[in-house]
């Protein structure tokens, strides 16, 4: 617990910028460093409580401060300040306060007195609005529809993530609390290295058996309902002089190595039988 909390206490919301002595001259502009947010302690948190890809939400509570805290830093965030960061920084930045926030909807939710614990997020609800339509993100800032609200986790995801960064991989990086979903990452996610965390991930998701199966003998690959829910996202329209993606173009990109190296050795999966699995919602409970 010190370790961890003097991590945080080093690394909160700490913005990196090119630092200048009093007597120094501005360096050129090409030599300026990149302009970020510091997730440190979000990682800190993560890889102290994501254990096998499941959250240890009981561990977590007890951490609960740190957490408000990074919630807190990444609200005070302003649309003039994000408008500084290349689109890497503001991607990982989104992804991290969707992830953030999450675990903070599940902690407010998750001791049900006595031994009962929370079983699955869609339990969580407020007269009708379910858990993703619940205003419990700080930043009306950002309200899409420039309302003086605070955001919805649908709205980060629709509103911001999808349509303005446009990479399907996004679903393998959002966490929505679940056994069915892609594991939430044992790190925060950076502008630095986010490309070769959300290919990791989305490479990763594909390869558990107990939520995407790709069958070459029987000809058949069945994946996640996530692939069927966001299809369009998946599909990429076609440019002039090339042609069009879809779905199996992606899973052919993406799909475990252990079906071959190439893409050419993973094509048979343009013509395979194609099915959609069901959904697990239980909680993704390390204590479960």
């Amino acid at each position: 617990m010190k370790n961890l909390t003097l991590a945080f206490a080093l690394t909160l919301g700490a913005l990196t910028v090119p630092a200048l002595a009093q007597d120094a001259q501005p360096a050129p502009l090409a030599a300026a460093k990149r302009v970020t947010f510091e997730h440190r302690a979000l990682t800190a948190l993560l890889e102290r409580h994501v254990h096998d890809e499941l959250v240890d939400y009981s561990g977590l509570l007890r951490d609960r401060s740190m957490l408000d805290m990074y919630a807190k830093s990444v609200a005070a965030v302003t649309p003039d300040l994000i408008k500084t960061w290349d689109r890497e920084e503001r991607l990982a930045f989104w992804i991290n306060v969707y992830n953030a926030y999450t675990l903070q909807l599940v902690l407010d939710n998750y001791d049900l007195g006595g031994d009962r614990r929370l079983e699955s997020i869609t339990d969580i609800k407020m007269g009708d609005k379910g858990p993703w339509d619940l205003a419990i993100v700080p930043m009306p800032a950002f309200h899409p529809d420039g309302k003086s609200e605070n955001l919805t986790l649908n709205q980060i995801e629709n509103a911001i993530l999808r349509p303005q960064f446009g990479d399907p991989r996004i679903h393998a990086a959002v966490n929505c609390a679940s056994s069915g979903c892609p594991p939430l990452r044992a790190e925060a996610y950076t502008g630095e290295q986010v490309e070769s965390q959300l290919a990791e991930q989305m490479k990763g998701f594909l390869s558990q058996t107990s939520r995407n199966r790709f069958d070459k003998q029987a000809n058949t690959v069945t994946i996640s309902s996530i692939f069927k829910w966001y299809g369009d996202d998946f599909t990429t329209e076609a440019s002039p002089g090339s042609k069009a993606t879809d779905l199996r173009d992606f899973l052919i990109t993406n799909a475990p190595l252990s079906l071959g190296a190439t893409a050419e050795a993973r094509a048979w999966i343009r013509d395979a039988d194609l099915n959609f699995g069901e959904y697990d919602w239980k909680l993704n409970d390390f204590r479960r």
